[in-house]
């Protein structure tokens, strides 16, 4: 069984069982009610959901440059992210890699260099825009699938790309203290821990109710 370092750390070091946490997204995102919110098809040919499920990847699959070239031109709007702590699997420098060749595209081109994102007053990781065709951030201390490390900072860089505000990140002041709606001793890693205890507290109630 592996465990997953669920913090900073510069913030000290917990951990929490990964086991537990793929059962409880499984369990969440199995629900149909969830897959209709948020859009997504159940499973081809039934069955429950599974993370990385069926995926076949292959290593000569053809470059997705097309792709957002078309996104680009239909006047989409694009956030390329990765965690700056995802040493192996996608790690940020590849990203850059790729977010150099994309930058060659036409209207791709930077137009503002790196500069940090705040949340709750701390640096949560850096962005940069390329025009109107996409943003590329990375998100400050989270690994691969950068939500499961960072919730609260990958949630506020996302809703706020969405609504169009994210620059009200970049312009926000450094706080000395966090926001007084924060449990005492809140911090992102812990944010964490308690969203995997209520999980496995509503997973053991459930099977309860079964019993």
């Amino acid at each position: 069984m592996w465990i997953a370092p669920s913090r900073n750390g510069s913030l000290g070091i917990e951990t929490v069982t990964l086991n537990d946490v793929d059962i409880a997204w499984d369990t969440y995102l199995g629900r149909a009610d969830v897959q209709k919110a948020i859009h997504a098809l159940p499973p081809h040919g039934g069955g429950a959901w599974r993370q990385c499920g069926g995926i076949g990847y292959h290593t000569t699959w053809p470059s997705s440059l097309v792709d957002y070239s078309a996104a680009f031109s239909a006047g989409l709007r694009v956030l390329v992210w990765s965690g700056d702590a995802d040493a192996t699997t996608c790690p940020f420098s590849s990203t850059q890699v790729a977010v150099m060749a994309l930058s060659q595209l036409p209207g791709a081109n930077i137009t503002e260099n790196w500069k940090p994102f705040l949340v709750n007053g701390q640096t949560a990781g850096y962005i940069e825009h390329h025009g109107n065709a996409f943003s590329f951030a990375t998100v400050r201390g989270a690994g691969h699938e950068a939500p499961g490390f960072q919730p609260y900072a990958s949630f506020q860089l996302v809703s706020n790309f969405i609504n169009g505000t994210v620059d009200s990140l970049t312009s926000a002041k450094p706080r000395v203290s966090p926001r007084k709606s924060w449990r005492k001793g809140e911090t992102q890693g812990s944010t964490l821990n308690r969203i995997v205890r209520e999980a496995q507290e509503s997973l053991r109630k459930e099977k309860m109710k079964r019993m």
